[in-house]
């Protein structure tokens, strides 16, 4: 079954923080060799208030890639955390977008965080018809 069209991952680089460190985390959240697969690691650079922030950004656009992701993913986390993002719909919002962010500097042990300073998970639910509650319910099957 097709749970999510595609999920992007994106992750800020602070100047204190080390770049190379980071992108390997990141990539490592994605159990797919990104070379091989041909997935780009999109770096980009946004003006901060006093310095400049790095972005680093994946998407998975493929179902295959998608999958292995989910069920690497759900592998990985607990039963308490699980039941937190089957339970938790706040994290959808009317696009039918689904938001988890994980927190940075736990990596690589994955741990759920509402702070700003963490890996940013946005899965595009596939939910037909398009209803935030069909997407509700494909969440809760996802996370199960």
């Amino acid at each position: 079954m097709k749970y999510v069209h595609n999920i992007t991952f994106s992750v800020f680089v602070k100047p204190e923080d080390s770049l190379e460190t980071i992108k390997e985390q990141l990539v490592n959240l994605i159990p797919l060799d990104i070379e091989e697969e041909k997935l780009q690691l999109i770096q980009s650079v946004a003006e901060g208030i006093t310095n400049k922030i790095i972005i680093l950004e994946i998407t998975l656009k493929k179902e295959r890639h998608t999958n292995a992701f989910l069920d690497s993913f759900k592998e990985k986390l607990s039963s308490e955390q699980l039941e937190q993002l089957r339970t938790q719909e706040n994290r959808l919002d009317d696009q039918l977008y689904y938001f988890i962010r994980l927190d940075k500097e736990k990596l690589p042990e994955l741990v759920l965080t509402d702070s700003g300073n963490c890996v940013h998970i946005k899965m595009s639910i596939a939910a037909f018809p398009k209803k935030k509650e069909n997407a509700l319910n494909i969440v809760k099957e996802l996370f199960n």
